[in-house]
């Protein structure tokens, strides 16, 4: 027998039946209160369109607007072109000069070899790029650490040199990206 049984069974049966009413009566009025908290209104979605032709303006000022979207996929094309540009301005850059062409093409055949580093100064960070009269302005850090541009990098001094692993990378503080070419057989 639990405690409330036993507690039950002391209590006379006329007290127990009000006690038995008045929790009835408590959770009906629950029950009532939680129906009036919970209305939805009607026709939400109609007092949403109404308050948009009542010309009032788009809280949030940075979101995109319709007709925005054609003139900003001609000028990310235009980006992109100059990017492609920039790209090929690095490329030249990252050219070994002749005297490392040499050093590279003698010392690939010798055993012992521990590769040779090119250095490309980037201390003048930005580079602009002319495309279809516009300025287009770039970091050329940002230009060299892409994914993308050490691939082909790689890939122009494989095809120059053949047999070679090429490492690109920027010291930390430094001004320099440095392009190190190493012999794959070692």
């Amino acid at each position: 027998m639990s405690y409330l049984q036993a507690l039950l069974k002391n209590i006379p049966a006329e007290e127990l039946s009000k006690i038995n009413q008045e929790n009835e009566e408590r959770k009906q009025k629950e029950e009532e209160e939680k129906k009036r908290e919970f209305k939805p209104k009607k026709n939400f979605s109609n007092t949403k369109k109404s308050s948009k032709k009542s010309g009032q303006k788009n809280k949030n000022s940075l979101r995109k607007k319709k007709d925005d979207d054609k003139s900003e996929s001609v000028s990310k094309a235009d980006f992109f072109e100059a990017l492609k540009k920039a790209q090929d301005l690095m490329m030249e850059s990252c050219k070994p000069s002749d005297e490392d062409d040499k050093t590279i093409s003698e010392s690939l055949g010798s055993e012992g070899w521990k590769g040779h580093k090119v250095n490309v100064d980037l201390s003048v960070d930005e580079m602009s790029v002319k495309h279809d009269n516009r300025d287009f302005n770039f970091s050329k850090s940002r230009v060299v650490s892409g994914r993308h541009f050490v691939q082909e990098i790689q890939k122009m001094y494989q095809d120059k040199y053949e047999n070679v692993n090429v490492k690109c990378y920027q010291p930390k503080n430094s001004n320099n990206y440095v392009i190190n070419v190493m012999s794959s057989s070692s």
